[in-house]
């Protein structure tokens, strides 16, 4: 059996390995997306499609909610209602294709899923790579590009060059919103030149009107509220940025914490911006960074191992349950969410060495 793909090189030994492991995917087959976003559903169905020209039926599933709103842009303007599938709704057998992941037991799941279904698996981060098989009995392209989209956009590329996969303009234009998206629209310093081709290869395909709806949508009101409720709960604490919307969220706005983070992330003075909030019971939070420092590690020591991650060190989140009986009245939520906030302060002032707030001495009698 021929190895796997390293870096971009893709070579036909690399096709004919991909072929043969799609030859012998047991149904029913599923791709997964660990967290909607534009790259990773555009990575889904396009190996989608690749597998039907192969003959190979599957399924999309994703997990984490569509309730960012450039996650409902996309989702809607697609109408992805009736292709993909909310992850809870996964077979418990058949193959499985991991894009935009390469985890085995990612916190995003949600649900236990055997290592051993694992076939497939185009990443684009490196680390948490699939193991728990050699790399003969799957296939396996993990590179250091800018988004999931670009690797699967090459093996499209590639396999079209003997196999014509079709490829139509909504197809095109979801590929081109995924390398856009992830990139940072190709500003972010992990844009690479294949980021770059398939980008303009897509939009050659693509529609640009459609294009245009997805990327430049309105926000609505509320997401303006939330900036300024957040930015008066924002603290530096050295090179640290903490910050919330010092109330509840709605129930569909947990991914607008996300959107925060990118905003406050761009002001000058600190590495890295942490923004949290409460969505049901949950502890939502957003992690964005500039430096070398491990978000891995700084995630772990502010909300503890394994509830969440990041990728490129640069962007990343969590979620963090609540127990049910621990959730506050409406009367109560401000206590929670002080505590919180003062928690997560003292642990980063804890990192970072800084003093701790003056203790009022006792008064005597």
């Amino acid at each position: 059996m021929p190895d796997n793909p390293k870096g971009l090189d893709l070579k036909p030994t690399h096709l004919e390995k991909f072929r043969i492991i799609v030859s012998k995917l047991l149904k029913p087959v599923s791709i997964i997306v660990v967290q909607f976003d534009p790259d990773g559903c555009a990575s889904a169905l396009l190996v989608q499609a690749i597998l039907e020209t192969l003959g190979v039926e599957a399924a999309v599933f994703y997990g984490g909610n569509i309730d960012r709103t450039q996650n409902q842009v996309i989702f809607n303007n697609f109408d992805l209602k009736d292709k993909i599938k909310p992850l809870t709704e996964l077979p418990g057998q058949g193959s499985i294709i991991l894009v935009d992941s390469s985890k085995i037991q990612d916190p995003r799941f949600g649900v236990p899923i055997a290592a051993e279904r694992i076939d497939i698996a185009i990443d684009h981060h490196q680390e948490n790579q699939v193991s728990c098989r050699t790399d003969k009995d799957r296939w396996v392209w993990i590179a250091p590009v800018g988004a999931a989209t670009t690797l699967v956009w090459r093996l499209w590329a590639e396999l079209n060059k003997e196999t014509p996969v079709k490829v139509d303009e909504t197809m095109a234009t979801m590929a081109a919103l995924g390398v856009y998206s992830d990139t940072d629209k190709l500003r972010s310093s992990r844009t690479t030149s294949a980021d770059r081709q398939a980008w303009c290869e897509a939009m050659e395909m693509g529609g640009q009107e459609l294009f245009e709806k997805c990327s430049a949508y309105l926000l609505p009101k509320r997401c303006q509220l939330l900036l300024q409720k957040t930015l008066e709960r924002s603290v530096d604490i050295g090179p640290y940025r903490i910050a919330h919307p010092n109330c509840l969220l709605h129930d569909d706005e947990g991914g607008q914490i996300a959107a925060l983070a990118d905003d406050i992330h761009r002001y000058e003075e600190v590495s890295a911006t942490i923004v949290w909030g409460i969505v049901n019971n949950q502890i939502r939070f957003s992690v964005r960074m500039r430096s070398s420092e491990s978000m891995n590690d700084l995630i772990a020591d502010l909300f503890g191992k394994g509830a969440g991650g990041g990728k490129h060190n640069a962007s990343g989140g969590g979620i963090v349950p609540i127990p049910a009986s621990f959730l506050p009245t409406d009367d109560l939520s401000d206590n929670l969410i002080k505590y919180i906030e003062s928690l997560l302060i003292s642990k980063l002032k804890k990192r970072t060495g800084a003093p701790k707030e003056p203790v009022a001495p006792a008064e005597t009698k």
